[in-house]
Formats: C-alpha cells, sequence, structure tokens
C-alpha cells in the first residue's frame, strides 16, 4: 500500500512494504521490527523517519530534525496513524477474500 503524506506543505510518500526502511530502522535502533511485540512513540517515530527517508529521494532531514518536526506538526504521526488503519483494513479484506 501506498499513500502521500504532507509535512510543511510537501507531499511524501509512504509504503508499507519497503524493506530498505525496515533495514534502516533495524541499523538505527537495533531493534527487528518482525520480532517487536510493542511499539512505544519513540519505535514509531523512528520508522515513520526511515519509511520518509527510503522512499523519498528529496527527503533530507535528519533524525533530530524530524523530531523536531513532529513536536511543531502533530498532523505528521496523525496522518501516519491514519496510513497504519488504512493498512490493518486493506489487509483484513483481503483477509476475507481468501
Amino acid at each position: 500500500m501506498e499513500k502521500q503524506i504532507t509535512i510543511n506543505n510537501q507531499q511524501f510518500t509512504l509504503k508499507n512494504d519497503d524493506i530498505f526502511a525496515l533495514a534502516k530502522f533495524e541499523e538505527m535502533t537495533g531493534k527487528n521490527v518482525f520480532k517487536m511485540q510493542e511499539y512505544n512513540l519513540t519505535d514509531t517515530i523512528s520508522i515513520l523517519y526511515c519509511i520518509l527517508t527510503e522512499c523519498n529521494q528529496d527527503f533530507n532531514e535528519t533524525f533530530d530534525e524530524f523530531k523536531q518536526m513532529v513536536r511543531q506538526d502533530k498532523t505528521i504521526i496523525n496522518q501516519y496513524f491514519e496510513f497504519l488503519g488504512e493498512n490493518i483494513i486493506e489487509n483484513k479484506k483481503k483477509a476475507l477474500k481468501k
């Protein structure tokens, strides 16, 4: 699944299946996303950052700059949560079709 989100009046792509974003998250945090039982807010912000940097060549902010952006604009996280919710619904629909 793919979705566009807006950050500072600029459109960026989120993808739920980008393996390089997951690898970057693992490198950044030392956590394997497939083995995690729970996510905290730091993990959520970290994985969103990894998705943005791996799926968008024009997203060049550092992690600290990104955290500051999230601090100033709560809609960034809200858009990500909407994306996650849409993924859950899409996956349930696919499972029901099987």
